[in-house]
């Protein structure tokens, strides 16, 4: 779906929520409303936050594309690179869409580790990118991790910590 069609989807949506407010004689208290004319009971920053909410609904449960998402059509099938949505784990999922099918499987996942619940030993820090390969497409469990500490990306940058 293009962008725009995207946002008249999505604006239609809040057209249904708008005329059902209308109908039940509900107005919202918004002061953005005030310094307009027009008939919208959703408006300025209400009507965005929620289109973004209904936007994230709908992506997470595949009715609409991530817009973040990047694909790559290779013979393999379709690799796809999109956004996690466990703020505990913020990173990027690879999957593979393997030609002529419509399932999904997880390839990798770069993270950075900010919530301590998810850090499996000590030797993992929320400053350090941690990458999980899935190479049994049967599982849902990583078969390897890899930590690249944050050091290591700084001397890889010619720096020092301190510089």
């Amino acid at each position: 779906m293009r962008e725009q069609e995207r946002a008249e989807f999505l604006g239609q949506i809040i057209d249904i929520f708008e005329d059902f407010l209308e109908s039940k004689g509900i107005d919202l208290d918004n002061p953005e409303k005030a310094q307009s004319e027009g008939p919208a009971i959703i408006y300025g920053s209400d009507y965005g936050d929620l289109q973004e909410s209904l936007e994230e609904m709908m992506a997470a449960w595949n009715i609409l594309d991530r817009k973040e998402d990047l694909e790559v059509e290779t013979t393999a099938g379709i690799l796809r690179a999109c956004r996690s949505t466990d703020p505990g784990q913020p990173g990027i999922c690879v999957v593979l869409q393997p030609a002529g099918y419509d399932e999904e499987i997880d390839v990798s996942y770069v993270s950075v580790y900010e919530d301590p619940e998810y850090r499996t030993s000590d030797n993992e820090r929320p400053v350090d990118v941690c990458i999980m390969t899935y190479a049994d497409a049967t599982s849902e469990d990583y078969t390897s991790k890899e930590i690249i500490r944050r050091e290591d990306v700084i001397a890889g940058l010619g720096e020092s910590e301190n510089s």
